[in-house]
C-alpha cells in the first residue's frame, strides 16, 4: 500500500482499528457532548472499547469521502507541488 499521508485508507486498516480501542477520540468525545439525554451512556462506553462494530461506509459524507480520497490525495499533492 503507497502511503503518501498517516490517514490513508486507515478506514479499512483492521491494525488502526485495533490502536484506537479503548481511546477516546476527538470524534467520540464530541458523540458524548452532543449525546441525547435519551441514548444511554454505556453506548459511548461500547463504541470506545469497541464491543460494537460500526459500517459507517453506507453513511452519505463518508462514502463521498472514501469514493473521493484518491482524487483529493492527488489534488494535495499538486497544490502543494
Amino acid at each position: 500500500m503507497q502511503r503518501v499521508g498517516e490517514n490513508y485508507q486507515e478506514s479499512v486498516c483492521p491494525i488502526y482499528s485495533e490502536h484506537r480501542k479503548g481511546r477516546i477520540t476527538a470524534s467520540k468525545a464530541h458523540s458524548e457532548v452532543k449525546r441525547k439525554k435519551s441514548t444511554p451512556p454505556e453506548n459511548l462506553l461500547e463504541s470506545i472499547m469497541g464491543y460494537k462494530a460500526y459500517d459507517l461506509s453506507k453513511i452519505k459524507p463518508i462514502r463521498r469521502g472514501i469514493d473521493n480520497e484518491d482524487k483529493a490525495r492527488l489534488r494535495y499533492i499538486v497544490e502543494k507541488s
